[in-house]
């Protein structure tokens, strides 16, 4: 009887500890990314391993443990934005500015303070992989991590440098004879045509216009004369300025001649080819061999020669050559009353391609239809919205039409996570128990299995099951009384002692 005293304290205390974590997770039942604690205990007593004691008679009970409980909570919908929850392992990888100090965290309540940073609700840096000009994303686990931003300042406008384009030429199309003058007003003079946009150094925008002209069957180029046929192209800026081919200072109409044969496979094309009215047969090899009387099919970025035909080798996937178009923009002039004009670089310039041997400009029984259009300018664009996507990808949008990837989301990965230390707001810090970070992308298969997946426009809760805990509270309670009433026990105890004597 004479641990009794001790034994009803260290069990007073090991309830009163029970108490307290129940009721730690019972306030965080509604806290974004908790994970509830879990208290352990083990019995104490005067005997060692060592030791060569037989006292059967324990001195209590200690806390053993208490750890946290890192089990999936459940993802709820919110619509915003930039509200994100994980599934899966990992933490968020956030950094405090005040200690410059990187912390951890499952709570993805996400926000753009107003420098642009992206950060928690508790003001720390959301960290990730950050994304180069063109909006490609290198992750990997050595890769140092920066703090994503967005730039909250317009968009600058690029201007237009590259046009690829590539189409369905109606096969069942009407022919139009050679001789007929190509006129952009009159639609006679042409079968199809075909608009994009495009953007002056200024952000100016363009209207880019593609005439297709059909105008003889079979192929001459290819000295085949089985099936096939050729079409002339033109091009116009806005209301029908006229281009002229980079290398020359004058304008003069660049007419760009394409060659199908029988299946409808390009096989040839040249810049004003025709020589006396007529455009000559093609004499050597025509299987795209270095002996071709011809230069070989061109890979990208060379320069064409007005008047050389060109045969396309189908291997290899070269490109077509990149044609150089110019146009001479209208300028101001001493009346502004005079018309529309433009203040960018004189003259507007820019490579126009029909695409690659692997995906080029077809001539089938089908509508005429563009099949791929791209330019690679945009005009200035104010900041409209910003999102984070399903690979956590920071995706800003502009009120032009682009989106931009700023960066995409990090996730880190510990050996032992239920050895991180806890702090206020949410946030984790590690421990040499826990081990260092492994920071990856969402989703990267490690040795170990996947790090956990990025769900958008959702929010984690917590992991605490309420009626567990109010279980455990009750139990905690009893325990609590149990004890007291031992401490009574033996207090009534040594009373009749006294009294005895």
């Amino acid at each position: 009887m004479s641990f009794t005293f001790s034994q009803a304290l260290s069990g007073l205390d090991a309830a009163s500890q029970a108490l307290d974590v129940a009721g730690n997770n019972i306030s965080n039942a509604n806290t974004t990314g908790f994970k509830r604690s879990r208290v352990s205990f083990a019995d104490v007593y005067a005997n060692s391993i060592s030791s060569s004691s037989s006292n059967p008679v324990g001195l209590g009970v200690a806390v053993e443990s208490v750890r946290r409980v890192f089990s999936q909570g459940g993802l709820t919908n919110t619509g915003n934005n930039l509200d994100v929850g994980i599934s899966g392992d990992g933490f968020f990888v956030v950094r405090d500015i005040r200690v410059r100090e990187d912390v951890y965290t499952r709570a993805g309540q996400f926000s753009i303070d107003d420098e642009g940073f992206m950060v928690t609700s508790g003001g720390q840096r959301v960290l990730g992989f950050e994304a180069d000009a063109e909006g490609n994303v290198t992750a990997d686990a050595g890769q140092a991590l920066a703090e994503l931003r967005i730039d909250v300042q317009n968009l600058p406008s690029q201007k237009t440098t590259a046009v690829d384009v590539r189409f369905n030429l109606d096969a069942d199309s009407e022919l139009i004879p050679a001789a007929t003058a190509f006129d952009h007003t009159n639609p006679n003079t042409y079968n199809a045509t075909n608009t994009l946009t495009v953007f002056d150094a200024v952000g100016g925008s363009h209207t880019l216009t593609l005439y297709f002209k059909r105008i003889e069957t079979g192929q001459v180029f290819t000295s085949a004369a089985n099936g096939g046929s050729r079409w002339e192209v033109y091009t116009r800026l806005d209301d029908g300025v006229q281009g002229y081919l980079g290398s020359e200072t004058a304008a003069s109409e660049p007419k760009l001649l394409l060659e199908f044969d029988g299946t409808g496979t390009m096989t040839g094309w040249g810049i004003n080819s025709k020589a006396a009215g007529t455009y000559a047969t093609v004499a050597g090899n025509t299987d795209g061999s270095d002996t071709d009387t011809l230069p070989d099919a061109k890979v990208s970025g060379s320069t064409p020669t007005r008047g050389t035909v060109y045969l396309l080798k189908q291997e290899n996937g070269q490109s077509l050559p990149e044609i150089d178009l110019k146009f001479t923009l209208p300028t101001f002039a001493s009346d502004p009353a005079t018309g529309s004009a433009s203040a960018a670089t004189n003259p507007f310039s820019f490579k126009l391609t029909l695409g690659d041997t692997e995906f080029l400009t077809t001539q089938y029984v089908d509508n005429f239809a563009p099949q791929f259009l791209q330019q690679d300018g945009n005009s200035s664009g104010a900041l409209s919205g910003f999102s984070l996507d399903d690979e956590g990808k920071l995706v800003v949008r502009y009120d032009n039409g682009i989106t931009a990837v700023k960066g995409q989301l990090a996730l880190a990965n510990f050996r032992a996570p239920d050895e991180l230390r806890s702090v206020s707001g949410s946030l984790f810090i590690p421990t040499p128990g826990s081990g260092a970070a492994r920071r990856l992308p969402p989703g990267f298969v490690t040795e170990n299995g996947r790090l956990g997946t990025v769900k958008p426009r959702t929010l984690e809760e917590s992991n605490v099951d309420l009626t567990q805990e109010l279980v455990k509270l009750i139990i905690s309670q009893r325990l609590y009384q149990a004890n007291a009433k031992t401490i009574q026990v033996q207090s009534e105890a040594a009373q009749a002692i006294l009294t005895v004597v």
